[in-house]
């Protein structure tokens, strides 16, 4: 039978039920498969959850590729040698990317011990979300997955470093390296672009763990309607041969229902002393369990967006950092001159800034147009809620001006006479 019989078959059957059920409005019944109807409620949290891993995981492989295009930049004059004694840019480029995949198997081993200790630590946050009754275990597949992904990354986000570092110009580089200025501005843009890219996907991060954690904060304050105060909710286990009928169990609960004076337990054993009570449970525990799944992915997306600040708040220490070491020689002319320590910090900082800034910016357009796919898991608060998008922006630009300040205050440690001496 087709997909199309089926529907033929089903809506003869039950359209002049749904007709009669609901005369106000037209509806009708239509099949679906059976996985998708049990997964149903379950696909869009579990694939926005996905595409949070895969957004971290983008930042996180964009700050290694920003590393490794400084890394780079300060082995130029080795690889302009050896391209002078007769070597190929195609062995350069093999070498940097083996250094790459080994980097990335380190780190996929790193974070094959992180993800134990995580299925460990929010195993139970997700069995009470998404029902998963399976203990969560690192099996081969995820083993697999992993290292495949890991050494695809690797690859991926290694070739441009490697192919960048291959392209040194052999008489520039040679002559720079004495004056230990080498980077420059048209070596450093790639860095400045990844960061902007790092610093907007946190922000969009942000805003969707603001919204989801602001839909929990609704949900719970909202007023039940009742006094759950001293009140039990009990569960019942009739997995027994004696209560496989519908008349068994109707009668079980009537007379439960009237022998419930003295408590539940009473009233059930006085009906059946061999059934037991499968959960005893708060109607605050029952609430609790209710919204389960907001509170699941308003921690797991808030913990994947600050570890996605942190990861952009990295990438920008490093790029100041960088930039703190090459201006070294500029900075120390400036302070000769008369500069204060202010004003060199705040020019060694302004970069940083700026492209924290500019990534903001383009991270609250995102998320904006991305806040869509959010609009059937937010409750109580607007998709565009303002207060959410300018908390978001808040933290994201607090974290970078300290990711920005740290590195760009060595400036004050700087002894602008010993450094002129340096070559």
């Amino acid at each position: 039978m087709t997909w199309a019989q089926a529907e033929s078959e089903i809506a003869a059957v039950a359209q002049p039920v749904m007709d009669d059920l609901y005369r106000t409005a037209p509806a009708r019944e239509h099949i679906i498969p059976l996985q998708r109807g049990e997964t149903e409620r379950v696909r869009q949290p579990i694939l926005i959850l996905w595409g949070a891993v895969a957004a971290v995981l983008l930042i996180g492989c964009v700050n290694v590729a920003g590393l490794l295009i400084a890394r780079g930049a300060e082995r130029a004059p080795e690889f302009a040698m050896r391209l002078a004694l007769g070597g190929g840019r195609a062995a350069i480029v093999r070498q940097l990317l083996i250094e790459s995949v080994v980097l990335a198997l380190c780190g996929g081993a790193l974070g094959i011990g992180i993800g134990y200790v995580g299925s460990r630590a929010f195993g139970s946050l997700l069995g009470d979300a998404f029902g998963v009754t399976a203990q969560l275990t690192l099996d081969g597949r995820i083993l697999a997955i992993t290292a495949a992904t890991a050494l695809a990354t690797s690859v991926a986000f290694g070739l441009l470093p490697a192919v960048q570092s291959a392209r040194v110009n052999l008489r520039e580089t040679l002559v720079a390296s004495g004056s230990g200025s080498i980077a420059g501005a048209a070596r450093t843009w790639p860095r400045r672009a990844m960061v902007v890219v790092e610093v907007a996907i946190g922000v969009v991060l942000l805003v969707g763990a603001g919204l989801l954690i602001r839909t929990l904060d609704h949900l719970l304050r909202r007023r039940a309607g009742f006094d759950g105060t001293h009140v039990m909710r009990a569960t019942l286990s009739l997995d027994d041969a004696r209560y496989r009928t519908a008349a068994r169990v109707n009668q079980l609960f009537a007379g439960a229902r009237d022998t419930v004076a003295p408590d539940m337990q009473r009233a059930v054993q006085s009906i059946d002393p061999m059934l037991p009570f499968a959960k005893f449970r708060t109607l605050d525990d029952v609430r609790e369990e209710a919204v389960a799944a907001e509170r699941a992915q308003a921690v797991l997306l808030g913990a994947f967006a600050a570890l996605a600040l942190l990861l952009a708040a990295v990438g920008l220490y490093g790029l100041v950092a960088s930039s703190v070491a090459e201006r070294r020689r500029e900075l120390a002319i400036r302070m000769a001159l008369g500069a204060t320590e202010r004003q060199a910090v705040i020019a060694a900082a302004a970069p940083g800034l700026v492209l924290a800034v500019i990534g903001v910016s383009i991270g609250l357009v995102g998320a904006r147009a991305a806040a869509a796919v959010l609009q059937h898991l937010v409750w109580g608060v607007s998709v565009r809620d303002p207060l959410t998008f300018a908390a978001a922006a808040s933290a994201a630009l607090l974290v970078a001006t300290i990711g920005t300040l740290i590195p760009a205050l060595r400036i004050v440690r700087l002894n602008p006479v010993r450094a002129l001496k340096q070559p």
